[in-house]
């Protein structure tokens, strides 16, 4: 634990010190020292598959690689909670690697994949690693199965018509073929239904969609039990009013101060809508214009004024108001900027007492930095976080009673991130021509990292499941699992790696 007093005129900011250490001491004695990354050879696999997997282990306090862990426990369980399979392995230097056999008799879904250390065991088991796989039928033959809907969009207790046809690698209709179909509702089938296809292929059914579908996802699945072949697609949804959110940077949307505001728009079921409009004031003044990122949230900055209160309009959706957060005219907001190695933090406060406050800086429960301070106005402070590795800084603000007051998350040191790449000798290879693959990996400097490292090679049409994202490490260890699982589904099926800081940064304002 690293503790930087900066001396400041209050008698007892001594005493507030000693008693936030002691709080944020206790808060991370209930959090376990290891922090576990599982490795898996895809995500899409077959009853009677193995998996194979390679197991990470870092402190979460030191950031480095060792653990005091002998053990690794495995769990694959459905989505009832019933155990597959578990097994437990040995540890080595931080690594465990090992493979849990799927059963020939599972039916096809989904699948979690949990992994957690011997003195992990004494813990929250939300600290334990997890990870969603799909397991689907031994696809046997090459099937193509086309959708067409009678709709475009879909609503409450509508009847949906779907035509599907079904193709073989030939393009030819597969011609009195029987299947079964079933709607799926929020990643769950239902009943399956047997039907037919006629000469050209082709089968019309109808699913009858719930009285009410608000927050449901849905779809329909298709099994041919005698090709081994599943599949499923979403059914279109009208978006009725979206749920459009601004959320203040840091704290209360205090008015006298210029203030960033992180938005996002989603459908009543949850899916990332692109958001472009207008921002007034109730005398409906043109306050600024907003439009989505390339991932869906995005950033607005104005400043808000006193008695004034703030509302947005959607190009698409004339008439419909969305209210911003009401200015405040009391409390504090953290504005944070990260200038490579230095982190930047201007506090601003309004009507509050200008008594001994406390800016607590930490990262993975670990205490960083108190800095006592006295808040006129505004505070500018500059941090170096150069000694620091990447990671993600929480930023809170404590009042003379110790309560938290404002807080923000920002991503820091990102540039210190390992860069990995990977080349493969031709762009071509026919099938058993041996390959051999350049990989390389060098630190912010260009410079060669040692380690180890972990290589996957799948054929994507069997061994991967694209309506699944693949968790990678750095979302693992730099990220918590409340912030990963509150991400976009565009986001997390890109990737955190490959979106720029700027855009992970918007993210943890969200």
């Amino acid at each position: 634990m690293v503790i930087i007093i900066l001396s400041g005129p209050f008698s007892r900011s001594q005493t507030g010190i000693a008693e936030l250490t002691r709080i944020l001491d206790s808060s991370s004695a209930i959090v376990p020292d290891d922090q576990v990354f599982i490795h898996t050879d895809r995500n899409l696999y077959h009853p009677d598959d193995t998996i194979f997997f390679q197991t990470y282990i870092r402190n979460r306090f030191t950031l480095t690689h060792e653990t005091a862990s002998l053990s690794l426990y495995v769990i694959l369980s459905d989505t009832a909670g019933e155990v597959v399979d578990s097994a437990r392995f040995r540890i080595d230097h931080s690594l465990a690697p090992g493979y849990l056999k799927i059963p020939n008799y599972v039916s096809p879904g989904y699948y979690r994949l949990v992994g957690f250390t011997s003195k992990m065991q004494n813990f929250d088991p939300g600290y334990a690693f997890g990870s969603w796989i799909r397991i689907d039928v031994q696809r046997s033959e090459k099937v193509k199965a086309d959708f067409s809907f009678d709709k475009s969009v879909y609503s409450s207790g509508d009847t949906a018509e779907i035509n599907i046809s079904f193709t073989d690698d030939l393009g030819e209709p597969l011609k009195n073929e029987s299947f079964l179909y079933s709607i799926v509702m929020n990643g769950e089938n239902l009943n399956y239904y047997n039907s037919k296809t006629n000469r050209n292929g082709e089968s019309l059914v109808r699913l009858y969609l719930p009285d009410s579908t608000q927050y449901m996802r849905l779809g329909i699945e298709v099994v041919l039990k005698e090709k081994s072949y599943q599949s499923r697609i979403s059914i279109p949804r009208d978006t009725d009013i979206p749920d459009l959110r601004f959320l203040p940077e840091g704290g209360t949307f205090i008015y006298g101060f210029s203030q960033r505001l992180a938005f996002n728009a989603v459908s009543e079921n949850g899916k990332q809508i692109f958001a472009k409009g207008v921002i007034y004031d109730d005398m409906d003044k043109t306050i600024d214009t907003f439009e989505s990122g390339i991932y869906g949230p995005g950033l607005v900055e104005f400043t808000p004024e006193p008695d004034r209160s703030y509302h947005a309009e959607l190009e698409n959706y004339p008439g419909v108001k969305f209210n911003l957060p009401a200015s405040s005219s009391e409390g504090f907001a953290i504005r944070a900027d990260v200038d490579s190695n230095l982190l930047n933090v201007l506090i601003n406060g309004i009507n509050e007492p200008a008594d001994s406050c406390f800016l607590v800086l930490s990262m993975n429960n670990d205490l960083i930095t108190v800095v006592p301070l006295s808040i006129e106005k505004s505070k500018q402070l500059t941090f170096d976080t150069g000694p620091l590795p990447a990671g993600t800084v929480k930023i809170t603000l404590y009042n003379n009673q110790l309560y938290p007051v404002a807080e923000r998350l920002v991503l820091i040191n990102s540039h210190k991130e390992t860069v990995t790449t990977l080349k493969s000798k031709y762009s071509f290879y026919v099938s058993g021509q041996e390959s051999e693959l350049e990989v390389t990996f060098n630190d912010s400097q260009n410079k060669s990292v040692a380690g180890f490292f972990s290589i996957a090679v799948i054929d994507s049409s069997l061994g991967y499941y694209s309506d699944l994202p693949f968790k990678d490490i750095k979302e693992s260890f730099l990220f918590d699992d409340e912030f990963y699982n509150n991400l976009p589904g565009k986001i997390r099926f890109a990737g955190l790696h490959n979106i720029s800081a700027a855009e992970v940064d918007i993210l943890l304002m969200t």
